[in-house]
């Protein structure tokens, strides 16, 4: 019995040699294909990959994953910044906090791996 093939579309509106997408493309999607076979599931995944604008324009993505355009979005929170408030927290963080090493306490509760050079701030 053959596979059950699964389709997802994977979109980021940035070309595939930024950071975020390149991520996305060459770790992520692989990851997900890897943990996928060695779950011994009977099913796979066909990805199709749009980047560089093909599909959603930057401020589009999250608006393309909500419709049911694509399936997996690779944001960059900047374009969306009135639909990821919080993710913009660190980006002020510096305007609105004497010091940056709040914004570290915040993200990571358990700093045990932080540098001694950041903690001691």
């Amino acid at each position: 019995m053959a596979a059950e093939t699964i389709k997802l579309t994977a979109v980021g509106a940035a070309p595939p040699h930024v950071t975020y997408v390149k991520a996305g493309k060459e770790k992520f999607i692989p990851y997900i294909n890897q943990r996928l076979k060695e779950s011994g599931k009977d099913f796979k995944i066909e990805w199709t990959e749009a980047y560089s604008q093909t599909l959603a324009k930057f401020t589009e993505v999250l608006e393309s994953v909500e419709g049911g355009v694509a399936d997996v979005g690779l944001v960059l929170k900047n374009f969306e910044a009135s639909k990821l408030s919080l993710e913009q927290v660190t980006s002020v963080a510096r305007a609105v906090l004497p010091r940056n090493k709040c914004t570290v306490g915040w993200f990571k509760p358990d700093r045990s791996d932080t540098p001694a050079r950041i903690r001691a701030r």
